[in-house]
């Protein structure tokens, strides 16, 4: 669960349910954004110098608003058993023209 940052007494909401299973999908909905999740695979995750193997592959599609530009997002987020999110990859594509891709990688874990 977590806490909507611009709405902190807004109560929880579901962002990753537990028992993860290839095929599963969920909703989340926040004041100015909604996304689609579905467990694409359970696969190695690889990164720089690290594999995750048996990880879950989840890709997303979100629409939202900010300051009055509205947005879609897609992402691919790997989830490591006893670990959670190793590596992310997603573009952002705006209404005023402006694109972006990003990628984000666990960089140190330790236990």
């Amino acid at each position: 669960y977590a806490i909507e940052a611009k709405k902190m007494d807004g109560g929880e909401y579901l962002m990753l349910p537990l028992s993860l299973s290839v095929g599963k999908s969920w909703r989340v909905e926040k004041s100015d954004i909604e996304t689609d999740y579905f467990v694409v695979a359970k696969e190695t995750a690889e990164l720089i110098d690290t594999k995750y193997e048996n990880s879950f592959k989840i890709s997303s599609k979100s629409k939202g608003i900010e300051n009055d530009v509205t947005y879609d997002a897609e992402q691919i987020s790997y989830y490591a058993p006893g670990i959670g999110l190793v590596k992310s990859t997603g573009d952002v594509t705006m209404s005023n023209g402006f694109k972006v891709s990003f990628t984000s990688v666990l960089e140190k874990y330790e236990k």
